[in-house]
Order: C-alpha cells, then sequence, then structure tokens
C-alpha cells in the first residue's frame, strides 16, 4: 500500500510539473484592460489573444524555460521577458506602454 502511494505521489508531481497554465491580464499604464493583444511564446505556435477583459491564458507545458514570453499589441511597445522569470514572478499580469512616434523632418 506505501508503495502505491508513493507511486501516485510521484506521477502527481510529476504531471504538476509537466502542465503549467498561465493566466492573467494585460493592462495599459491606467491599468485598463487591453483586448486584441496577442501573447505567446517566441518562435512557437503557443499564445493567446486577450479578451475585451483583457484576459489570457497560455499553456506552458513541455516548454523551454529559457525561451521568451512575448506580448504585441498594435498601439504599445513591444514586451518581452524570459519564461523562467515570468513563471518566478508569479505575477501574470502585464501592463503596456503606449508607443510614442516622432516624425522626422
Amino acid at each position: 500500500m506505501k508503495k502505491i502511494k508513493l507511486t501516485l505521489l510521484f506521477i502527481l508531481i510529476t504531471i504538476s510539473f509537466q502542465a503549467q497554465k498561465i493566466s492573467g491580464k494585460i493592462l495599459d499604464e491606467n491599468n485598463n484592460p487591453i483586448s486584441e493583444v496577442r501573447i505567446g511564446i517566441e518562435n512557437e505556435e503557443i499564445g493567446d489573444v486577450t479578451n475585451s477583459n483583457g484576459n489570457y491564458t497560455i499553456n506552458l507545458t513541455n516548454i523551454d524555460e529559457n525561451k521568451n514570453v512575448k506580448v504585441l499589441g498594435s498601439e504599445y511597445d513591444i514586451f518581452t521577458i524570459k519564461i523562467s522569470d515570468f513563471i518566478k514572478s508569479k505575477n501574470y499580469n502585464i501592463i503596456l506602454k503606449k508607443k510614442i512616434y516622432s516624425l522626422k523632418q
């Protein structure tokens, strides 16, 4: 019986390390949610687009933690962070800054 419990515990621990979904919000500098912003893993087909409340969910199952999470919004600066730093922060809300345009004379 003890052997079965240890085996089940090992399986649960292994699954929890492999499957990691991360959810959060993408906000502007005034803490307003931003919709239709793309967030994903750089050079992977993994990601999401924020809904009208700025919410997103991405699945980080079997992803190299040295890769980057990249956030792209048409009117905002690109935001990039290494997956390992993103996970460690435990804060999955991201604040984007507006792009500043200048005209060359």
